[in-house]
């Protein structure tokens, strides 16, 4: 009796515990927006989306991205012809960097902001040589640099370098703000951090960007905003892309959106600048 007992216990533990795992999923799927048509006044828009090598995005797409009225646009897995500059361009968008890469290491930043960028090489040596996009741009008075991610994914490949790569661009912040010169950043400028971070929330660099005084905005309970999925017919399983602000600045109206024929979702995030001195 104590054993049959013991089973149907086990067994009712299991069955809630895939029901919330199921849920979780359901509603990691059903959170995902659309993008607005405008912005908040007083307020910084990011968007920042992994399009996947070789992904043309369609001209509705790109209608839909420019009718966001976004400030900034970070575009990870650039090949030069995933969308069209010329376009961007004629609503007000300068190319800040322009490196379209092979497979997966080209990098885009477009933006509507003056400023400088700079494309970094990898910070470590790794088989995955991934570049960094930075953007130094001011608010007010106020400089901000921006550096566009896209870490070296955890396979066997990449010898297991992801935190190595992501620890290292850590040890540059402190409070938010970089603690050195770093390209073209000058010591005391606040970051930003945008793009594909091969990094679920829990783990290490991730707890380390907090301490460096860096916070996701977007969900304090990150298992139910996945950003990634393995396999084109799949749910999106893992949170992997990030928009990472200093601590003490809001960042609202945060939110996932689909980009067709990615496995991952397109992030975006509203930096809200009243008392940015």
């Amino acid at each position: 009796m104590k054993l049959r007992k013991s089973v149907k216990i086990i067994f009712r533990t299991l069955l809630l515990g895939i029901l919330l795992i199921a849920c979780i999923i359901f509603w990691g799927q059903l959170s995902i927006q659309n993008l607005p048509a405008s912005k908040p006044k007083d307020s910084l828009r990011i968007i920042t989306m992994n399009v996947a090598a070789g992904n043309v995005l369609s001209q509705e797409t790109q209608d839909r991205l420019i009718r966001s009225e976004s400030d900034i646009l970070v575009v990870i897995e650039w090949n030069g012809d995933n969308l069209d500059l010329r376009k961007f361009n004629s609503v007000g968008y300068s190319v800040i960097l322009n490196h379209p890469g092979k497979a997966v290491h080209g990098l885009c930043i477009l933006s509507k902001l003056g400023g400088e960028g700079l494309l970094i090489n990898s910070p470590i040596i790794t088989p995955c040589a991934l570049p960094i996009g930075q953007f130094r741009f001011k608010i007010k008075d106020t400089p901000f640099c921006l550096f566009a991610l896209h870490a070296p994914p955890p396979v066997t490949a990449c010898a297991g370098t992801t935190d190595d790569y992501l620890d290292t661009i850590v040890s540059w912040i402190a409070d938010g703000k970089l603690n050195q010169d770093i390209g073209i950043g000058k010591s005391g400028d606040r970051v930003l951090i945008a793009g594909d971070l091969n990094t679920l929330p829990f783990q290490n660099s991730l707890v380390q960007f907090r301490k460096a005084g860096l916070l996701d905005h977007y969900s304090p309970y990150n298992f139910v905003a996945p950003t990634w999925k393995p396999y084109k017919r799949s749910p999106y399983l893992a949170k992997i892309d990030y928009i990472l602000v200093p601590k003490g600045i809001p960042c609202e109206n945060q939110l996932r959106f689909e980009i067709a024929g990615s496995d991952h979702l397109g992030l975006m995030g509203d930096i809200v600048t009243i008392g940015i001195e």
